[in-house]
């Protein structure tokens, strides 16, 4: 038996279908599952560790490594040893990554205003008030071990 009226259900469904969006947005710009999230970080913080982004990203190395893989043979992304530790990789934009970044600006842009117009100002700060305190009681509720952190990435099935 399905039970319609639990939040739970209705932020499944908000979830899902603001996935969807961003899936069929990101896929317009030419990215695959999960790139969206790396353009985002990477975009914003050029140089990250890879061992940082699977981290920020709650990713295991290795989901991520053959996630970098996939971007590299795209020229989205390179990585390279920073100078400082020769063992660590960092990961940087080509300058095709970056005009793929530009877009995809534009498309989480368009997104969150279609996410914030049927809001009035005044509600959508009580809104992210209401995620925010959502967000921190739920992560106080999951366990910290390598078999559930893919799921934890808030882009997980983009």
């Amino acid at each position: 038996m399905s039970h319609p009226d639990l939040l739970i259900h209705q932020l499944l469904r908000t979830a899902k279908l603001t996935r969807d969006r961003l899936r069929q947005d990101l896929n317009a710009v030419g990215l695959h599952r999960g790139q969206g999230h790396v353009m985002c970080i990477v975009g914003y913080d050029e140089g990250i560790a890879q061992r940082d982004l699977a981290q920020v990203m709650h990713v295991s190395p290795a989901t991520l490594c053959c996630m970098l893989q996939r971007m590299e043979e795209a020229r989205l992304i390179v990585r390279r040893h920073g100078p400082e530790d020769e063992r660590a990789l960092r990961v940087f934009l080509t300058e095709h990554g970056r005009e793929v970044f530009a877009r995809c600006e534009q498309a989480w842009q368009s997104i969150n205003s279609d996410l914030i117009d049927c809001f009035q100002p005044e509600e959508e700060v009580i809104l992210r008030r209401f995620l925010v305190t959502l967000q921190e009681h739920l992560s106080d509720h999951i366990l910290e071990d390598s078999t559930c952190t893919d799921a934890l990435s808030p882009l997980a099935d983009e």
